[in-house]
Parts: structure tokens; C-alpha cells; sequence
């Protein structure tokens, strides 16, 4: 008789030592507030996470799901050519049956299920691993062919964001809703304001037409028609109030509703303009509570100087930070971007330079936190980052259940971080889509575009899942009732 304690025993040091075969003896780690070198031993944080039992609560099927999808889902070709194979499988496949393999593998690795039902199902799951839930709708702008159209989608779009702050709130209380603001205009009218406010993005000194107090006044009164903004055409200008009248009737939802409102960050080109839009949010809702929240992307080289000026102009004007730290998604069309257009790159050059620019903002931030001035979420699939904010937290004094800072990770991805981080005490949130199954795949097809060096990233968890399976197969075979 083979007992199970020598069997996990004998996995895990199977485990241990082809982890230790994998590394290379002088891996350099980012640790505190300084890089050294060190060598993987008993005490390294993957070791923590291998005799964790992360998984020990999933079923096999959902393993397997899971190790599945993550395996497929790292090939970059299979990736690149996902939305291609979906749109192709619905056509030539019979809708019933590419139903239940969707739900079977992608969409049911990835996604919350079609209806409010199905979400707060995958919600109260979650829970049961002390996981909480943000809710995001798969929207994301879209090239039209007339004005009329395009204004007939901003409108639905705007109804879905409401609905989902109605569903946010029935499902997770104080939860989040997420939004990409290019689903409620065009992207140009974006680019076009990025020209006028990028100048301003490390002082904050905007001419009076573009001053953000003025503008918060002014939408306060209901004077949107006072709104001139310099520097626009009456057609954008006009676009542009309308964008404001939008967003401020989401944050004043998601005020009245308990929920706050997490604004993703996009590309370069436009995100001076995505940046200006939420503080002025922030600037009317963020003055008690912390209601609606930026995205800083830390490849960007100048995050740290716009978090600065961010911070200055929110004690200036008397209102709270609230932020999403994330290390971004949109490397490779920055990069095109700025070639094509003979601009300066503003990502980092290494992935290193990003470890310590999310650490740097991270390490400025947290006091604030403490101080109950600044709200944060650390948005982030990296275990070396999530070792370096809870060491970090514990130094300065911060509890792992203070409200004022939390984890985030996409569902289906990173559980055994997630998981970890829900049985310690700490807040820990999983980004769920939910929607019918043909908008939600594609939707999740574009963002494995963006996230495609998060993905290619995940052969530690599909190492520890495989762990587990060879665990569980090991023990039907060898453990006599």
C-alpha cells in the first residue's frame, strides 16, 4: 500500500527539481527596493506557491480545461490567427455543437457565462476562494460607416456600461464595472484632443478653456453648452461635451449604485486624453470616496512623472486618487507607432526598466495608502511584483485586509496567485467578461492580441496544474481503499 502522503511528497520533489533544472544559476530578482541575484532554494516564492495546493478545490475536468486552453493559448501563431479559426468554426460548425465547445474550453475558461444568472454563479464560485469579482462587457470600438451609426452604437454602449454598474452591485458590493472609454466615441476625436492636452500631462497647467476645475464647475451647473474647448472644430468640441455628458452620468451610476468605476488605459496616442477625462471624474466624484479610477501603464517611460502630477493636482483640487497599476498591453503597436510616425518610443526598453517602474509606483503610492489619501489595485500577473507589494505593504504597516488596496488578475489565468491571495486575507479581484458567446469570444480574441506576453507567460501555471493532475492520477492509481 503506497500512502498519498509519499506520493504528493515524491511529486512534489520531482516538481522542485525540474524547476530548479529550468533556471539558470545567476537569475537576476527584482526584491524590495533593489535587484539582486539570488538562487532558487526552499524559500523562493514559487516553491511557496508548488506545495500551496492552489488547485486543490478545482475539479479534474476543470483542470485539464484549464491546462488545455493556457497551453494552446501561449503559442503566439495560435493566437494570432484565434479570431480567423473562431469566426470560421461558427460558420462551418453546427451552432449547437460549437456552443458546447466553446463553452467547454475558451469561452469556459475565460469568461463569467452569457446571462446575470450565469455571472453570479461564477461569482459565487469564486467566492467560496475568497476571490471577488469586477464585471467588464465585451464593447470596444469599431469602424462605422456614417455619423448615425456610429452615435446609434456610443448610445448602446453607454446603456450596456449602465447595466452593467445596475448588475455590478446586484453581484459584488462596493465590486468594480470596467470601461474602455473608445467604446463610447471615435478614436479620433481622442487623437485630435491628445494634441492639445499631451503638453500639459506633467504640470497640469491647462489655458482656461481646458482647465480642469472650470470644466468640473461647469458640468456640475449642467452648462455643458459653456464648454469651449480650444483647439477643436465645433463638430469635435461638440463630440466631446457629448463624451463628458456620458461619463458623467456612468460615475454618477456607479456612485449611487455602490460601485466603482475602473477606466482602462489605451494607447499612447490617446491616453492624454483618456487621462484628462477621468480626473475630471475623479475631480467631481473621487472627493469621499473613492469612486472612479485611473489605469497607469508602467511601460510608458514617463508613468512615474504623470502619477506625480496626477497626485499634485488631486491635493490641489482637493480630491482622491484611485488607480489601476498595470504593466500595459499595447507594446507592439506602440513600438510601430512610433516608428512609423519617427516619434520617440515611450515603452521601456527592457522588461526589467518595467519591473522597476511598476515597483517605483507602487513604493510612492503605498504610503498615501496608509494615510487613506490614495485607493489602489496592483493589476498584475507577475509573481515577482505580487511578493514585492506584500513585503512592501507589511514593512510600512499595511494590513492584508486594508480596503484601500487590492490584487487583480483575469479569470482563467494566474488562479494559484489569485487563490493565494484570497487565503491570506489580502482583496483579490478577478476581470470577468460576460456576453453571448460570439461578442465575448472575439472580445477575448483581441485582448489575447494585447496580452499576448501575459499569456506566453503562464508555463509556471500550466506546470503547476500539470502537478496536480499528475498528483490526483498518481492517487487513484497507487491508493488502495
Amino acid at each position: 500500500m503506497v500512502s498519498k502522503v509519499y506520493v504528493n511528497g515524491f511529486v512534489d520533489c520531482c516538481f522542485k527539481k525540474y524547476i530548479l533544472n529550468q533556471m539558470k544559476p545567476n537569475r537576476r530578482f527584482f526584491c524590495l527596493s533593489s535587484i539582486v541575484t539570488n538562487d532558487f532554494n526552499e524559500k523562493d516564492y514559487k516553491f511557496h506557491y508548488l506545495n500551496s495546493n492552489v488547485f486543490q478545490s478545482k475539479s479534474t475536468k476543470d483542470l485539464i480545461r484549464s491546462f488545455v486552453v493556457l497551453k494552446t493559448s501561449s503559442i503566439g501563431r495560435f493566437v494570432d490567427y484565434s479570431e480567423r479559426m473562431f469566426l470560421i468554426g461558427e460558420k462551418i460548425i453546427w451552432a449547437p455543437l460549437f456552443r458546447w465547445l466553446m463553452k467547454s474550453t475558451y469561452y469556459g475558461n475565460f469568461a463569467a457565462g452569457e446571462t446575470v444568472d450565469e455571472a453570479k454563479a461564477t461569482a459565487d464560485k469564486l467566492k467560496t476562494h475568497n476571490v471577488l469579482t469586477m464585471l467588464c462587457v465585451p464593447i470596444e470600438s469599431k469602424k462605422f460607416s456614417s455619423n448615425q451609426e456610429a452615435e446609434f452604437e456610443y448610445e448602446k454602449n453607454f446603456n450596456t456600461v449602465l447595466r452593467c454598474i445596475e448588475e455590478t452591485a446586484a453581484i459584488e458590493s462596493n465590486g468594480f464595472a470596467q470601461l474602455k472609454i473608445t467604446a463610447l466615441c471615435d478614436k479620433e476625436l481622442l487623437v485630435n484632443a491628445n494634441k492639445q492636452l499631451e503638453k500639459y500631462q506633467y504640470s497640469h497647467n491647462e489655458d482656461e478653456n481646458w482647465d480642469i476645475r472650470t470644466v468640473v464647475d461647469l458640468i456640475k451647473s449642467c452648462q455643458y453648452s459653456k464648454i469651449k474647448l480650444s483647439g477643436l472644430s465645433d463638430e469635435s468640441n461638440k463630440k466631446f461635451v457629448k463624451l463628458l455628458s456620458y461619463l458623467d452620468k456612468l460615475a454618477q451610476h456607479s456612485a449611487k449604485h455602490g460601485v466603482r468605476l475602473m477606466v482602462d488605459a489605451e494607447q499612447t496616442y490617446m491616453q492624454a486624453t483618456l487621462n484628462y477625462l477621468v480626473l475630471v471624474l475623479q475631480a467631481k466624484y473621487n472627493k469621499e470616496r473613492h469612486i472612479v479610477y485611473n489605469t497607469y501603464q508602467c511601460y510608458r517611460k514617463d508613468t512615474f512623472k504623470r502619477l506625480q502630477a496626477d497626485h499634485n493636482l488631486a491635493k490641489n483640487l482637493g480630491f482622491l486618487i484611485a488607480c489601476k497599476t498595470v504593466r500595459g498591453a499595447y507594446m507592439v503597436e506602440e513600438k510601430h507607432y512610433a516608428n512609423k510616425n519617427n516619434i520617440s518610443d515611450p515603452i521601456n526598453e527592457t522588461f526589467m526598466d518595467t519591473t522597476i517602474m511598476y515597483h517605483s509606483v507602487v513604493s510612492y503610492l503605498l504610503p498615501y495608502i496608509a494615510n487613506k489619501e490614495v485607493s489602489l489595485m496592483v493589476a498584475s500577473h507577475n509573481e515577482d511584483t505580487v511578493l514585492f507589494v506584500k513585503e512592501k505593504m507589511a514593512e510600512i504597516g499595511l494590513k492584508n485586509n486594508d480596503r484601500n488596496i487590492c490584487f487583480g488578475q483575469l479569470y482563467g489565468m494566474c488562479d494559484h496567485v489569485s487563490y493565494s491571495l484570497g487565503k491570506e486575507g489580502y482583496f483579490v479581484y478577478k476581470s470577468v467578461p460576460f456576453g453571448q458567446i460570439n461578442e465575448t469570444l472575439l472580445y477575448l480574441v483581441r485582448r489575447a492580441h494585447e496580452n499576448k506576453s501575459v499569456i506566453q507567460r503562464t508555463n509556471f501555471e500550466i506546470l503547476l496544474i500539470k502537478k496536480e493532475l499528475i498528483k490526483r492520477l498518481m492517487g487513484v492509481k497507487m491508493i488502495k481503499s
